[in-house]
């Protein structure tokens, strides 16, 4: 998955410079949250 590793190493690059982790995971969660919720509803308006 391409795609998933082009989000998800700036994701896990900026969890390593700022060492706050539980930050970066909820801002990751929340990406991913709002990702999947565009996509459905482009599946959705087809």
């Amino acid at each position: 998955m391409g795609i998933g590793s082009f989000i998800t190493a700036p994701i896990i690059g900026a969890a390593m410079d700022y060492q706050n982790s539980a930050y970066t995971i909820l801002l990751s969660g929340l990406f991913i949250i709002v990702l999947f919720i565009s996509i459905i509803n482009m599946k959705i308006r087809r």
